[in-house]
């Protein structure tokens, strides 16, 4: 005869943390699953958040970007040169190191010198 198995069993319990969440939030997840009436215009316009400045500082924020990025696309850059191997005139190479550190310079032209 089998004797019966005597097992131990710990109670359950549910660990709930308690989570931050804006209105804002709680009316868009009560609208998705249908426990709220909000007006289905407005769960997508989500509200800015403004950091504390006022309408006039935030133009100034975002002029001044605009004319950084504006000043930064203007800047000359250098334009690369490759020159036909065929059409070579003068090369002269030049080894130049410092300790472990090695530098290979190439010096390489079109025109006759």
């Amino acid at each position: 005869m089998n004797k019966p198995d005597v097992r131990i069993i710990e109670p359950q319990f549910e660990e709930s943390k308690e989570v931050q969440t804006s209105d804002w939030e709680k009316q868009q997840l009560l609208a998705k699953y249908g426990f709220s009436s909000i007006n289905t215009n407005n769960i997508n316009n989500k509200p800015q958040e403004k950091g504390g400045f006022t309408f006039e500082e935030m133009i100034a924020i975002e002029e001044r970007r605009l004319e950084e990025e504006r000043i930064r696309k203007n800047q000359p850059r250098p334009n690369s040169y490759t020159i036909d191997p065929n059409y070579v005139q003068y090369t002269e190479e030049k080894y130049s190191g410092d300790g472990d550190l090695g530098f290979r310079v190439q010096i390489v032209s079109d025109m006759k010198f």
